[in-house]
């Protein structure tokens, strides 16, 4: 029988307690013989098998639980939900009838009747049972919201509203999130108008209302109204900064980036560095065509968080448009390092393929092959090798710089020296786009090896765009 022998600290347990727990279980189980496991023991083990996708132990170990721990209403609720995972709610009913007689008191296993009524399609009961357990409730907004699903579910409108109105007025502010993101997800675009104004009508001032309802406009097109319910939640709470970045993508969805711009500069009075804040100035001053102003906002937005990877893209489109093709390349490389995009890897490629760059484009179109089938893609790389042959022609690097340098290099002295010659001859050609981007290549694998380039070129020596390159790279190493 097969152990584990490690667990995940983070989940709060020690690797040697829970081997221990799941060594006796198991020697148990095999052997048939079964002997006393402390309860905080067995929810330890319990938790450690769930996460590790054993369901058969799930399910022995739960009846296990359950004869030498009869009162313990955990283990109930475990066996209840284990049911409801599985689609088997006759049998989860039949353990939870079994088990109020033993805790007529638990408030979540009555709850958990009425739920499961309800997925049985036994709504009558199930408003019945809700109704009948409603004065035991401190907070009756999780019962109003069920009543309302047994209404909406049942076709009776009326009564839905009036139920969802109910749990939204009892105020629970961790509650409210369940039943916006319900109204998000599972209702049509007028029942969700609708409840959102009815929620407004009862408290004018509750901003998150107007919020929810300017998202159902806004994912509904509705970009006027959607305009006018986040003007309100603003008028109301002119401190949340997500209001005015929720306005700023009407405006953009609606071509309007002057006026999102203006919204963006009231939120950096709120917060300057604010990451969302600073892209979406970048995606407005991008598509207004102020691609260095775009740059700088995108290149803000990455300073203060490197995993904000469309920002990348956007500083990467930016940097294209102003001829800045290797920092393009750089940053188009960072993006796809992180995240697989079909559109952004064309943009790559291509790039890539402009810089002359026909062995790295070669490599990276086999990866997308192997990643993507899809016959589109095989047409849009069709074309780009296509390309690649047509320009092959007036190739003038040497034969070992085609065959040999986009090959994986090596941690070694002749890759070293393959590197910046690639970069020399690429200077002496006249492709300086070509050449820095080798020359940086070079230099991030081997910064100490620069002088390798005036063997090959001494007159780069002298060129004070590559001194430039060659003292950052050199200070970075320092």
């Amino acid at each position: 029988m097969k152990h584990f022998n490690s667990y995940d600290d983070d989940f709060g347990f020690q690797s040697n307690d829970i081997n221990e727990y799941q060594l006796k279980f198991e020697s148990m189980l095999e052997k048939n013989e079964f002997s006393f496991m402390d309860s905080d023991q067995i929810e330890d083990l319990y938790e450690f098998y769930c996460i590790h996708s054993k369901k058969e132990l799930c399910e022995e170990l739960l009846n296990f639980a359950l004869e030498i721990h009869p009162l313990n209403s955990v283990f109930y609720e475990y066996k209840f939900n284990q049911l409801i995972h599985l689609g088997k709610y006759q049998e989860a009913l039949d353990w939870i009838e079994y088990s109020i007689d033993y805790f007529p008191s638990n408030f979540s296993i009555l709850m958990l009747k009425g739920n499961v009524l309800r997925k049985l399609y036994r709504y009558e009961q199930a408003i019945e049972w809700y109704l009948q357990i409603i004065e035991l409730a401190d907070d009756k907004s999780e019962i109003y919201y069920s009543l309302g699903l047994c209404y909406y579910e049942n076709k009776n409108h009326d009564n839905f509203v009036s139920y969802f109105v109910k749990a939204f007025n009892e105020k629970n502010e961790v509650f409210y999130y369940t039943i916006f993101n319900h109204i998000l997800t599972t209702f049509d675009y007028s029942t969700s108008v609708e409840i959102l104004n009815k929620f407004i009508d009862s408290d004018p001032f509750h901003t998150e209302s107007w919020y929810y309802l300017c998202l159902v406009y806004f994912y509904n097109h509705n970009f006027s109204d959607a305009l006018k319910a986040i003007d309100y939640a603003i008028a109301i709470n002119d401190k949340n900064i997500d209001f005015y970045i929720q306005k700023v993508e009407i405006l953009i969805s609606n071509n309007q980036f002057q006026d999102a711009i203006q919204i963006l500069f009231e939120a950096l009075q709120l917060d300057d560095e604010n990451e969302n804040v600073l892209f979406y100035l970048g995606i407005c001053y991008q598509n207004l065509e102020n691609y260095d102003e775009a740059r700088k906002y995108f290149k803000k937005c990455i300073d203060i968080d490197d995993s904000y990877f469309d920002a990348y893209e956007g500083l990467a489109d930016c940097l294209y448009e102003l001829d800045r093709y290797t920092e393009a390349l750089h940053y188009y490389k960072v993006y796809l390092d992180n995240i697989i995009n079909l559109e952004v890897s064309l943009k790559y490629i291509d790039l890539e393929i402009e810089l002359e760059n026909f062995g790295y484009a070669l490599v990276y179109m086999q990866e997308l092959e192997n990643l993507f089938n899809d016959e589109f893609l095989e047409i849009e790389l069709l074309l780009r090798k296509t390309y690649i042959e047509f320009l092959k022609d007036n190739e003038l690097i040497s034969h070992i710089l085609r065959e040999n340098f986009y090959k994986e290099c090596n941690e070694d002295e002749s890759s070293s020296k393959l590197m910046f010659q690639a970069a020399a001859l690429s200077f002496a050609k006249g492709s300086r786009n070509l050449g820095f981007f080798y020359l940086e290549n070079a230099l991030l694998k081997f910064p100490e090896n620069y002088e390798y380039l005036y063997d090959y070129n001494p007159d780069l020596s002298e060129d004070p765009e590559i001194q430039m390159i060659i003292n950052s790279y050199k200070k970075n190493t320092q």
